[in-house]
């Protein structure tokens, strides 16, 4: 070693080693009896410079416009196709199908990806006409309470005369 260089006897291993290996890793000013070999530790890299580290975002409070940009309203992703548009619909109500089977105790089907209800709602030009013809010949049901369940919207507001 040179004479230059502080050294340090290792409390375990007796040797003399330069001083940098005596080093404290949760105290960088503090030293310890033994060395960095003798803790089973080898010597971590000095820290890159703070110019080539990557800035971390600052973050930001969980309000209602943070969740509009995460969470599209109603499930209608802006730039999605129709098709697309359609199988995300289409998902959401198997998802939501299964939860309730999950809870039921049943065991549901696997939910289908993504990509397959897309190929599925796409338009083919072979397939639409039969669609339309089959659309045609439907009973359309009439508007309002449609197919019973409870009706929607607040009872209407009865007076009471004295």
């Amino acid at each position: 070693m040179d004479s230059d260089e502080e050294t340090k006897v290792c409390g375990n291993c007796h040797r003399e080693k330069n001083i940098d290996q005596f080093v404290s890793l949760r105290q960088a000013d503090r030293q310890v009896a033994t060395c960095l070999s003798c803790r089973g530790i080898k010597k971590r890299p000095d820290p890159p410079a703070a110019t080539t580290a990557t800035p971390i975002a600052p973050r930001r409070n969980i309000t209602h416009s943070v969740l509009q940009e995460r969470y599209p309203q109603g499930g209608h992703v802006p730039g999605d196709s129709p098709a697309t548009d359609a199988a995300r619909q289409e998902l959401n109500n198997i998802q939501r199908r299964h939860r309730v089977e999950r809870r039921g105790g049943e065991d549901p089907s696997q939910t289908p990806r993504l990509e397959d209800l897309i190929e599925h709602h796409r338009p083919n030009p072979e397939n639409q006409l039969q669609d339309d013809l089959e659309a045609e010949a439907e009973p359309v049901a009439p508007r309002g309470n449609r197919g019973g369940g409870r009706p929607r919207g607040r009872p209407p507001r009865t007076t009471s005369q004295k």
